[in-house]
């Protein structure tokens, strides 16, 4: 069946009173055949060992193509959250973001490296596509230490503040 593009899907079994109705209704005289196969033994098994290959084949090559399909809707569930969680960040910056990243549509990359640089990375892309990733940083923690003078040994320290982070991508 392989050979012929063709797979098994799934089996079933059905009561031998099917078997007798169908044969009944279907062929001329309503009774089953003599079976007229002239194969020895040896030829029925290596058809049936033949018969189990194809389909084992066939079954692999499904398992295969189900395992893609898979695994393509899985990146394409991936970017659709990763777009989708995009859209909704954008939505909530203000007016005046919105604009100056929308009025950047069609700008050449001299354009945007004129506006944003400098670029922290570029990133060849295996598209063709390059993506300048930008990253800034702001620390603005503040470490405090309690210093015991007549040992001279600080006795506690507490760190207050964040570090500030942001980093945008672009893709050209």
């Amino acid at each position: 069946m392989a050979r012929l593009g063709m797979g098994v899907v799934g089996q079933s079994r059905h009561p031998f009173e099917l078997d007798e109705m169908l044969w009944a209704n279907t062929w001329k005289n309503g009774k089953r055949p003599v079976c007229t196969d002239t194969r020895s033994a040896e030829e029925i098994e290596r058809t049936r060992q033949a018969n189990a290959e194809d389909a084992r084949i066939a079954s692999a090559m499904i398992g295969d193509t189900i395992g893609a399909v898979e695994r393509a809707l899985n990146v394409e569930d991936a970017e659709r959250a990763f777009i989708n969680g995009v859209s909704a960040t954008f939505a909530k910056k203000s007016a005046t973001q919105r604009r100056i990243m929308s009025s950047q549509a069609g700008w050449s990359e001299k354009d945007v490296f004129g506006f944003w640089d400098p670029r922290s990375q570029i990133v060849d892309m295996d598209d063709g596509a390059r993506m300048f990733v930008y990253h800034k940083e702001i620390d603005e923690r503040v470490t405090t230490s309690t210093l015991d003078i007549r040992s001279g040994q600080v006795v506690a320290s507490s760190t207050d503040g964040k570090i500030r982070q942001c980093e945008l991508s672009l893709v050209l």
